[in-house]
């Protein structure tokens, strides 16, 4: 088993050789580093810029709702239906006249 694992681990080695150190291996992980931030920066100031648009739609959404909800015309009197359809006897009693009764009487 320790035989297979050394051959494992050789096989991994030459696949993946050891980087060379350079002058310039510092400066380029600083460049990656700070292009990894930049991205980050980015992304967080969208956020922002996303979650800013979305509550000022929201705010913008509630004041229409609640200019919108105007409250539902009451349901007519039906008192007042009735005095305005009725031109039958109470409305001649009101104007000072009397209907003859059924009988012929005063």
């Amino acid at each position: 088993m320790e035989r297979r694992l050394d051959r494992l681990l050789a096989l991994y080695r030459e696949a993946t050789p050891d980087p060379e150190p350079s002058a310039d291996f510092f400066p380029k992980l600083w460049e990656q580093i700070e292009e990894r931030k930049e991205v980050a920066a980015r992304c967080r100031k969208w956020t922002q810029v996303f979650v800013a648009a979305a509550a000022a739609l929201c705010l913008v959404f509630g004041v229409l709702a609640e200019s919108a909800a105007v409250a539902p015309p009451a349901p007519p009197d039906v008192y007042s239906v009735e005095a305005e359809e009725d031109n039958g006897a109470e409305s001649m009693l009101y104007a000072g006249f009397v209907p003859p009764s059924p009988r012929g009487e005063r």
